[in-house]
């Protein structure tokens, strides 16, 4: 029984009066004695109770009902008087009689269940009265210990009484009950005294209330539980006599009620499988039988309790206006149900329709699918359609009336002449109903009839007998008729359903298979190119092997980048030809900065361990607030201050983006080969190291391409690949010479918008500076940007921020750069 047995070692029944037990034996007590003693197992004993002969299992003393009633009773002892008081019960019931008459008290108040094991039913104020109290608690408060000069002082000065009397108080004490050792400073006497009179009382807790009930969903009993619930009644004397049932006065009643019993028709529809009625069927007098039939009376299970108990009783009133209502709701429900059910009927053959345009699946699961929920749809569709007019499926009823002619199966034959009547349905809606099988679900397919007769069914509602019993009729007939239409306008739609969700489904999961397969021949792609430019990694040297042949152009072959020895990029300068800055006092400092200097030398430490530089040999990482962004915004707006007006206002395009800077580092011996960062003009100043740069315009580069008879390239993956193959004879047969300049550490680059960048890094172990980009006005940056986004567009990147940036750039040219232009936020600018 679980956790919750209680058992007790066996000891002989003691001989009293109230345990004489009766000699009776069951056969099923003297069956499984015999039967324990043949298997070799001990022999089994008889329960204890007085009047009880079953068996108990070895090391009871009672059997499986009786042992249930002690274990309640521990479970409430426990429960409402606490463990203490359970050990103390469990001792006293060692005592075979004791034990018995808690078996007794609590057969009278429980049900032998564990579900009433932790019910509050037993009132212990009652129990102790009638058993006696299980436990007794001695309540006494103890405090601190004190020493005699402690004590006097503390009374002395906490409650003001007088120190004679508290020294004699003392003795007194000394010749109490309280508890006492020599522990004091220097082994004084100490007392520990309560804080309150010392009272020992003998109390016992008793549990109050009764036992709260509430309604809650109960399982189905089982057979043990009828049975303790049907020995509950014994044992406690619930019978007819009991005051539940008026304490015996109600009178027996000695006929039987009886409900009438209506019996269908025999006459059913001959479509449907006849079933003969067995005894069972028979013998339940109380259940009307079921309305076969569609002018079949009602029956029980037409009726919903909720709706019945929530009409109200009919008020005698004109039948003629009763009849005209009738009429005006039924003419109503017909209109609304025919339009509804055309347009399930459209819904559905547009669903084939697609179905049949839709991709043929790939996979064998998804071609059985599709053929199922085609053909439920096929054979929901058919019944529909024969449903609202059954002309419409007179090619498939010929062709079956054929098929059974070929067969010599005249018998099945369907004359499509015959209409549908109140008892029968006509042969071609009751041949529809049996191909589409269980592809609908109607519950009661007899009660269908066609459109046609629903409404030569409402039309004849004006001329019927103006009497409440016809009415009636009239109603319970359409309430059949107008539910099974409901019912498959319900099952098309679903089918519907099912074949558009299928072919919607198949659809989106080819679309994201598209896209994976074409997202893996990027990612593919790109691994190829990480690998190739690993391997250019491998293969460049300090002497200059293996590299592009745009690093290997002469002095002559090149134009060097015009030097100015200014602080500030002149008003005057043209902002299409790039620019270096040798002395800028910005730049000094900006580098001379404490918080600059810490910053850069962090990032020059660690660049290289940052995820991602192993792939590229070069990494980007934004300034912060209070960590350099601030005196690196100032020193690049200090050097664009004589051009800031030809800066464009990009923010509502790109927000915090004219506010960002950048650090930035490379990988020593290596090259780099690509547009602008986001095809920007930009300004950088190196803080550790050096590196050639070589640029040119986009729109130069292309000129000069097709001047060499080299195809342009269409991507920038193929811009890198030419780049990295033009030999130094295809450069100088271009016509137009790139820009060239070594830069070292503190100078400043600047590099107009859509210019195509080639760099290489020095041989310096750490290479590290910071670059800010801008958007210019300038009469060939939107030439050269538009060239940079069309690549960038053929490598399936997104370039809707760059269509931005093209028309704010081309509508400022055209104004004259009346735009409104960026204003640099650093003070005093």
């Amino acid at each position: 029984m679980g956790d919750e047995d209680f058992e007790i070692p066996a000891i002989p029944a003691p001989d009293m009066d109230g345990s004489v037990r009766s000699g009776r034996r069951t056969s099923n007590a003297k069956s499984s004695r015999a039967s324990s003693s043949a298997a070799g197992e001990p022999r089994l004993k008889l329960c204890a109770f007085w009047t009880c002969d079953e068996d108990c299992k070895v090391g009871r003393r009672h059997c499986t009902h009786h042992n249930r009633h002690l274990d309640n009773a521990r479970n409430q002892v426990s429960k409402q008087k606490g463990e203490e008081a359970a050990k103390t019960w469990v001792e006293k019931c060692k005592d075979i009689e004791f034990a018995n008459k808690q078996v007794a008290y609590m057969a009278k108040k429980s049900i032998a269940l564990p579900m009433f094991a932790h019910q509050p039913l037993i009132d212990f104020v009652e129990w102790e009265q009638e058993f006696g109290v299980l436990v007794q608690k001695k309540e006494a408060v103890e405090t601190e210990p004190y020493e005699e000069e402690q004590w006097i002082i503390e009374q002395v000065s906490k409650f003001g009484r007088n120190r004679q009397d508290m020294v004699n108080e003392w003795k007194q004490k000394i010749a109490g009950p309280w508890r006492r050792d020599n522990n004091g400073w220097k082994g004084a006497l100490r007392l520990w005294l309560p804080a309150r009179e010392y009272e020992e009382a003998s109390t016992s807790k008793f549990a109050k209330g009764a036992s709260h009930e509430k309604s809650k969903g109960k399982r189905a009993p089982k057979a043990g539980d009828l049975a303790a619930f049907r020995d509950h009644a014994g044992e406690a004397g619930l019978d007819l006599t009991h005051e539940f049932f008026g304490g015996g006065n109600r009178e027996p009643s000695g006929v039987d009620d009886e409900l009438e019993v209506e019996v269908a028709p025999p006459e059913t529809n001959s479509n449907l499988p006849q079933s003969s009625p067995t005894k069972a069927d028979q013998s339940e007098l109380k259940r009307k039988a079921t309305a076969l039939t569609l002018d079949a009376s009602e029956d029980e299970q037409e009726v919903d309790p909720k709706n019945a108990a929530k009409q109200k009783k009919k008020k005698p009133g004109n039948l003629a206006s009763q009849r005209a209502s009738l009429f005006d709701s039924l003419s109503k429900q017909l209109g609304s149900k025919v339009a509804s059910m055309v347009a399930k009927i459209e819904d559905a053959v547009q669903a084939q329709t697609k179905e049949a345009a839709a991709p043929t699946p790939s996979t064998s699961t998804d071609i059985t699918t599709r053929k199922l929920y085609n053909q439920t749809l096929a054979q929901c569709l058919l019944l529909g359609r024969a449903w609202n007019d059954a002309k419409t499926i007179k090619g498939e009823v010929e062709k079956h009336n054929k098929s059974m002619e070929d067969e010599n199966k005249t018998d099945a034959v369907i004359d499509f002449a015959v209409a549908d009547t109140l008892q029968k349905q006509g042969p071609t809606l009751a041949w529809a109903l049996s191909q589409a099988g269980q592809s609908v679900n109607i519950e009661r397919v007899a009660f269908l009839r066609t459109k046609d007769f629903m409404q030569t069914f409402v039309n004849a509602v004006p001329e019927c007998d103006l009497e409440e019993a016809r009415l009636d009729r009239i109603r319970v007939q359409w309430r059949r008729m107008i539910t099974a239409a409901t019912q498959l306008e319900a099952s098309l739609k679903k089918c519907t359903t099912d074949v558009n969700k299928h072919v919607l489904g198949l659809a989106a999961a080819t679309e994201r298979n598209e896209k994976k397969r074409k997202e893996k021949e990027a990612r593919d792609a790109e691994t190829k190119h990480l690998e190739q430019s690993k391997a250019r990694l491998k293969q460049a040297t300090a002497d200059g092997a293996a590299l592009p042949g745009v690093f290997k152009l002469s002095e002559g072959d090149v134009e060097a980048i015009k030097a100015l020895d200014v602080n500030s990029i002149p008003a005057d300068h043209d902002l299409g030809v790039p620019c270096i800055l040798n002395k800028s006092s910005c730049v000094t400092a900006w580098a001379g900065n404490p918080v600059v200097l810490q910053t850069m030398t962090n990032f020059g430490a660690r660049y290289k361990k940052t995820h991602g530089f192993e792939h590229l040999n070069k990494i980007t990482s934004p300034f912060v607030a209070k960590a350099g962004k601030e005196p690196t915004e100032k020193m690049f707006m200090e050097i664009m201050q004589n051009v800031k007006e030809k800066i464009v206002n990009v923010e509502p395009v790109a927000p915090q983006w004219m506010s960002t800077s950048w650090m930035m580092g490379l990988g020593p011996k290596t090259s780099f080969i690509g547009l602008c960062p986001n095809s920007a003009a930009f300004l950088r100043v190196l803080s550790y190291g050096d590196m050639e740069v070589v640029c040119m315009s986009m729109d130069d580069f292309v000129k000069g391409l097709t001047t060499a008879g080299t195809p342009p390239p269409k991507s920038t993956s193929q811009l890198e690949e030419l780049i990295f193959h033009l030999d130094d004879a295809t450069w100088k047969t271009m016509g137009t010479k790139p820009y060239y300049h070594k830069l070292q550490k503190d100078q400043v680059l600047f590099v107009p918008m859509g210019y195509l960048l080639m760099e290489r890094s020095g041989a310096s172990t750490m290479l590290y500076g910071a670059r800010k980009s801008f958007i210019m006005h300038e009469k060939n940056a939107v030439g050269n940007y538009t060239t940079c986004k069309d690549l960038q567009a053929k490598d399936g990147k997104s370039v809707e921020k760059m269509q931005q940036v093209v028309a704010v750039v081309g509508v400022g040219v055209i104004r004259g750069g009346g735009l409104r232009c960026y204003r640099c936020k650093a003070e005093g600018l």
